[in-house]
């Protein structure tokens, strides 16, 4: 029937849809954030209603700071979005979160318009590194945290355009130096990355973007 054929559609679209935001993430952002975008997709999903970062961090067995501290970075980032909500009379109001998949794919296609602005002002027989120089961030060994060009759009901030630590958010200077082998294979593994979010997103051109997930009326709470 048309009826099961467009659920079957919309079914479709929408792995098609977290398979972009997986492969973002797990490109851009490290372990933790990769967790909790899985757990904040399943959960989501499961309850068709957007979900309480308190019941994420449960869920996950992750301190409910640390999913506060990942999920409003990449709100930030426009990649996921929240909703506040006061559940009972006289407590806190609750923040409800999901990913908008149309801002989403919006903020992807800046990202890589970003991206593709840098690798075209970057020489390619040079290589950059990108470095934290804040005193107070350093290892045990005393090093700074610094990021090469294939891994330092982990840490853009789309409002500014600029680097940021992801420790302290310091803005990152560049160091360059000359290593044509290791430039080469920076670029390669850049084009690489950005040639299969392209795919992946010319994939989903024509879909049906689904709307955001809401917070669950207060009777199934």
């Amino acid at each position: 029937s048309s009826n099961s054929g467009d659920a079957r559609l919309k079914f479709e679209n929408m792995d098609r849809l977290d398979e972009i935001v997986r492969m973002v993430t797990r490109s851009f952002y490290e372990p933790e954030t990769v967790v909790v975008i899985d757990g904040l997709l399943y959960a989501t999903h499961r309850a068709k209603s957007s979900i309480k970062d308190d019941d994420l961090a449960t869920e996950l067995k992750i301190h409910r700071d640390t999913v506060r501290k990942v999920l409003t970075r990449l709100e930030r980032h426009w990649l996921v979005k929240s909703t506040e909500r006061v559940d009972r009379q006289g407590t806190e109001p609750s923040q409800y979160w999901h990913v908008d998949y149309k801002q989403f794919l919006d903020a992807t296609r800046l990202r890589i318009h970003q991206m593709k602005q840098h690798l075209q002002r970057t020489p390619s027989r040079k290589v950059i590194h990108f470095v934290c120089h804040n005193d107070d961030c350093v290892d045990i060994q005393g090093n700074h945290p610094s990021w090469d060009e294939f891994s330092v759009h982990e840490t853009l901030d789309p409002h500014t355009g600029e680097f940021l630590c992801k420790f302290c958010e310091s803005a990152l200077e560049e160091e360059r130096s000359e290593q044509a082998s290791e430039a080469e294979d920076i670029n390669r593994r850049f084009q690489t990355k950005l040639k299969k979010l392209l795919e992946a997103l010319a994939a989903c051109e024509s879909a049906e973007v689904p709307r955001p997930y809401a917070p669950a009326s207060r009777k199934a709470l």
